[in-house]
């Protein structure tokens, strides 16, 4: 597997000097224009992205300027360090948001859109940096400073000067910029990493890839009578959690069909299998009575798509209930117990009247989650159990 470790991924930045993201200029545009505002940071890949902090959307109050060269050269010029020390205080924040001391006045909000534009169109730069203190005892209320840990900037008691505006708004594009560049180093090396693990898997698959698309093809048609040997299809490797075991995943996707179908890469034996992907269904009424009822159809339905009945030792019924009586997520599901101590789960979907989705295990226990009744009261879900068999 590759392992690529900080002095490789500091060369690939130096070496690469990146441009700016596409949509960067776009997205800074739209970000520093509400200082003093408490916007949520999001998620990417493996690391928190700033979309739209609080002094972020500077730009777009007086329009969306274009980007500029300015800009751009300023951002790579940043060493590797600079960089890392901006990605390092967005992970290691305790809050998912900025916070601001106080709001800008009209006329500092005023001066910021006017400097804003002057800093990207023609390149007007704050000549040094908000200062960042990491103790609260640190501030001064005639200096404008940033507390990384708490992710807050304490803006002194006064309008901010011209440099000041400009120091903030030279911050989060710095930040912003360090954090997509470290992203898409991250991703980088994830996806490296992920070609390699399932170049090795494949190679230790006992069946090949155009085999396993065949197997995908035979387990949808046999089970739910559909022909997808002439639809679109994505296939994937990957291990088990204890990496004892390599698995084949085949989706096939159309207009009209959706199926995903998961089997053991060594020898074919079928694991999951899903009919579409909008079975959940929300404000669905419990009908235990229906449910019951729908017994003997799922039970044949077993037999010939499955596994032979007569091997069963036990059936349950199970479905779950939130907190407003409805039925959770619209499925019941239907539990196999073999004598063997394998299992097969079936989920019922109330909206589309059909079986859509199987789980097969070796071990029944270790899928088995009935008696986890404290943990799911604790989310405000009730588990409903009724012996069928």
């Amino acid at each position: 597997m590759s392992n690529l470790n900080d002095e490789k991924i500091k060369k690939m930045l130096h070496e690469s000097q990146p441009d700016l993201p596409i949509g960067y200029e776009q997205k800074i545009n739209n970000i520093v224009n509400h200082l003093g505002e408490r916007t949520d940071k999001k998620h990417f890949i493996l690391r928190r992205v700033i979309v739209a902090s609080a002094f972020c959307l500077i730009l777009s109050a007086g329009g969306v300027y274009a980007a500029s060269n300015y800009v751009s050269q300023r951002m790579q010029d940043m060493d590797n360090e600079e960089i890392k020390k901006y990605n390092e205080d967005v992970q290691s924040a305790e809050v998912n948001a900025d916070n601001f001391n106080r709001e800008l006045s009209e006329q500092e909000q005023e001066r910021k859109n006017i400097l804003a534009n002057e800093y990207n169109s023609e390149g007007r730069f704050p000549n040094s940096s908000v200062m960042e203190i990491s103790d609260l005892e640190e501030i001064d209320e005639n200096t404008l400073c940033f507390h990384s840990s708490t992710s807050t900037f304490y803006l002194p008691n006064r309008d901010l000067t011209d440099e000041e505006i400009l120091e903030l708004i030279d911050f989060y594009y710095k930040r912003d910029y360090s954090v997509q560049i470290s992203n898409q180093t991250e991703k980088s090396k994830l996806e490296e990493e992920t070609k390699n693990i399932s170049s090795t898997l494949l190679e230790k698959a006992a069946i090949t890839q155009k085999e396993a698309v065949s197997i995908a093809t035979k387990y949808v048609n046999d089970i739910f009578g559909e022909d997808v040997s002439n639809i679109s299809y994505g296939i994937e490797i990957s291990e088990n959690f204890d990496r004892t075991k390599t698995y084949y995943g085949v989706s096939f996707s159309s207009d009209e069909m959706q199926y995903s179908v998961e089997f053991d890469a060594e020898d074919g034996k079928l694991f999951l299998i899903s009919c579409g992907s909008d079975y959940h269904a929300d404000g669905i009424s419990v009908n235990e009575e229906f449910y019951i009822n729908q017994y003997p159809e799922i039970k044949e339905f077993f037999g010939e798509k499955i596994s032979n009945t007569e091997n069963i030792k036990n059936v349950y019924l199970e479905y779950k209930t939130e907190s407003n009586e409805y039925l959770s997520h619209g499925t019941v599901k239907y539990s196999f117990e073999m004598k063997d101590g394998s299992g097969y789960f079936l989920l019922y979907s109330c909206s589309k009247e059909r079986i859509v989705q199987i789980m097969c295990t070796d071990e029944y226990a270790l899928f088995d989650n009935s008696s986890d009744v404290e943990k799911a009261k604790a989310l405000g879900i009730t588990r409903h159990q009724v012996e069928l068999e």
